[in-house]
């Protein structure tokens, strides 16, 4: 019995707990629930795409012209170094005889001691004088003697006569004596010899005449010399020029040789600049073949106006040139170098600031034209030569072909139709198709 009864004791606590365990679990649900039921939803939100804001630019094809670029430095074309030319001393120089004085053309520039050159020139004219001299009397004695020997001949034929007849009678007549036939064949003798003696001194009279003459001109070019020495003394500006530099001072003795300064002719500058051998070829304007200087060369350039610019102050201090010549091709670096000239600097923005020697520039030589072609902002092509352009306000890429690039712009041949919508703002890795607001602008002008 009590068996039963612990049987019955145990099944009620079973059951007890299990009725509390299940009012917790339907407490626990029922406060889930009600929680829940305060709970709101999340707001609904509607997605909406912003459009990149992008500088755009209408293409139109145009027509321009190639500028291959180039530095240089500005240098006269015209430097001369004055040597003197006879040894003395430097008795004068020019009163502005300092470096960076310029002296106008045909004013003194130094003066040499001229005391011996002056004598050289006495001496040298008193030569020319007694040759001279001898010369005439030579040639006067030759015509006087020219007319006697005529005189001379007919003597000695008539004496030869006597002789002859005078001989015969006392040979063959006995008419005479000996004595008169000696004194016959003594005076033909005389007569003979002073005609024979007359016609060996005209012969020999050319040679003479010949000496005289070599040693006249011997005369005459030692006073040239001498001439010449002395105006050599004095020294004058061959040309307008800036002395450049000083090598002797008054005062100090020279020898022929000796460098006594440096005159730059500033009137006109060349700058020679080099460029690269391929865009040369291929860009710069050459004369046809048939106005080809030489062969193995190349051709002359077409003369053309380039902008030269200070790269000191390039946007207000800049000349205007002309291009030259092909100055050297260097096959190590790949470049051509050219000369560009500029004469009177002509100040061209300049502010009266002259080109000088020494001023670094840079140089702009207009070439060939290109013909539709498209200019954008370099920045605006990206790598791998590709654009982006505008269709129906999404963003596309093209690819395209560049012709040129030149300064901060890419000229393109191939890729973009003219009416195009191309985006000039630099982008990086925009999204393809994504949305954009235009904003119309000039490739001049974009930043």
């Amino acid at each position: 019995m009590e068996t039963g009864v612990q049987g019955n004791t145990r099944s009620r606590k079973i059951l007890f707990r299990t009725l509390v365990c299940a009012l917790v679990l339907g407490a626990g649900i029922l406060a889930m629930v009600g929680f829940a039921s305060l709970k709101k939803p999340p707001q609904k939100v509607q997605h909406q795409e912003h459009p990149i804001e992008v500088e755009v630019w209408t293409a139109r094809p145009e027509q321009v012209a190639v500028d291959l670029t180039g530095f240089g430095v500005a240098m006269p074309v015209d430097v001369v170094t004055l040597s003197s030319q006879v040894r003395g001393k430097i008795v004068a120089t020019h009163a502005r005889f300092k470096q960076g004085e310029v002296i106008p053309k045909g004013e003194l520039l130094f003066e040499i001691e001229a005391v011996d050159y002056e004598v050289a020139r006495i001496k040298a004219e008193t030569g020319v004088t007694e040759q001279g001299t001898a010369l005439a009397r030579l040639e006067t004695r030759f015509a006087s003697d020219a007319k006697r020997i005529h005189t001379l001949q007919r003597t000695r034929d008539l004496a030869a006569a006597e002789y002859g007849r005078v001989k015969g009678l006392f040979e063959k007549s006995r008419v005479g004596n000996r004595s008169g036939v000696d004194i016959a064949e003594k005076n033909y003798n005389t007569a003979k010899d002073l005609a024979d003696l007359l016609e060996t001194t005209l012969a020999l009279y050319p040679i003479s005449i010949k000496e005289t003459n070599t040693r006249l001109r011997a005369a005459r070019a030692d006073l040239t010399k001498a001439e010449a020495d002395l105006a050599r003394c004095a020294v004058t500006a061959p040309f307008t020029g800036r002395i450049k530099a000083v090598l002797a001072e008054q005062g100090e003795y020279t020898t022929p040789g000796k460098e006594i300064l440096v005159l730059a002719d500033d009137a006109v500058h060349e700058l020679r600049v080099s460029l690269d051998s391929r865009e040369t070829a291929r860009w710069l304007r050459f004369q046809p073949p048939d106005r080809v200087t030489g062969p193995g060369w190349f051709s002359s350039p077409v003369v053309v106006p380039c902008k030269i610019a200070w790269v000191e102050d390039p946007d207000t201090v800049s000349w205007t040139g002309r291009l030259h010549r092909v100055v050297a091709f260097d096959p190590d670096s790949r470049s051509v170098t050219v000369a560009v000239r500029v004469a009177n600097h002509s100040p061209v923005l300049s502010h009266g600031v002259s080109l000088v020697e020494g001023m670094f520039c840079s140089v702009t030589i207009p070439g060939k034209m290109l013909d539709n072609v498209y200019k954008v902002p370099r920045w605006s092509v990206a790598d791998g030569d590709t654009i982006h352009v505008v269709e129906a306000d999404r963003l596309k890429t093209r690819s395209i072909v560049r012709a040129y690039s030149q300064g901060g712009f890419v000229f393109i041949s191939k890729g973009i139709s003219p009416g195009e919508t191309v985006i000039l703002t630099r982008l990086v890795d925009p999204m393809e198709n994504a949305l954009v607001k235009s904003i119309p602008h000039e490739p001049s002008s974009s930043n």
